[in-house]
């Protein structure tokens, strides 16, 4: 018996049958083909930034000196321009005012600027040259007149603060204060007259059994016979007072 393709499809085939998702089955154990056309590999949706030939590494992988700029006063060769300021001012003061002769007398007598000559004299010694250990600005052990009132001349150790020793010493010390204070005997509070009588009062009014007359009972309770025959370690019925 002659082995039958997957692909092999009996009836019609149309084109829409790869494009139309109703129509597109998927195989058994197999995932569903997509029925849309997707672009070629090379393709970017939205925005292709162009390709940057210098990128990361050559930023951070390579050093460039700073070159600076050419100055005013020298020529690319090093050599100083020409002073029209001063040219001008020696024409004008040799009579000659018009822009023809001013140019006749700058091409004739030639004025550079004047550059400072930084070796022929060295510049202002340093501190630190004479005395290495010189420090320039505020020292870090320099203290203050206002650090001093409030935190001491001296820094703690480190040591001391990161275990805790001026929370012992602080613990130490109030101890010993508190055991060297003398101690303070409990003196019970004395009740006033007020105070007792207002307690006696409480105690007849609501500890007393009512002399005569029956006990108020709700009505639903009248007829249910009682079943304490004592009231306070005494027979019911029986007053309270000694």
């Amino acid at each position: 018996m002659a082995e039958v393709s997957q692909n092999m499809r009996v009836g019609t085939m149309r084109g829409s049958m790869t494009t139309n998702p109703l129509l597109n089955k998927p195989e058994l154990g197999e995932v569903k083909k997509t029925t849309f056309s997707h672009p070629p590999p090379d393709h970017t949706f939205g925005y292709k930034a162009p390709h940057d030939s210098e990128g990361a590494r050559e930023i951070t992988m390579k050093w460039k000196e700073h070159a600076s700029s050419p100055s005013n006063l020298t020529s690319t060769a090093g050599k100083p321009n020409l002073d029209f300021t001063a040219m001008n001012k020696l024409s004008a003061m040799s009579g000659l005012t018009r822009a023809h002769e001013q140019g006749d007398f700058r091409t004739m007598h030639p004025v550079t600027i004047k550059l400072a000559d930084k070796t022929a004299r060295p510049g202002p010694g340093l501190p630190s040259d004479a005395n290495p250990a010189h420090t320039y600005g505020m020292s870090s052990a320099h203290r203050s007149a206002e650090v001093r009132r409030v935190k001491g001349a001296y820094d703690p150790p480190m040591k001391h603060v990161i275990q805790g020793a001026y929370t012992n010493e602080w613990v130490d010390a109030t101890l010993a204060k508190e055991s060297a204070a003398p101690k303070r005997t409990y003196v019970p509070p004395v009740p006033t007259r007020a105070a007792i009588g207002h307690a006696i009062g409480a105690q007849q009014k609501y500890l007393r059994v009512p002399e005569g007359g029956e006990e108020w009972k709700m009505s639903k309770f009248r007829t249910v016979p009682s079943k304490v025959q004592t009231y306070i370690g005494k027979p019911y019925g029986t007053t309270t007072d000694a």
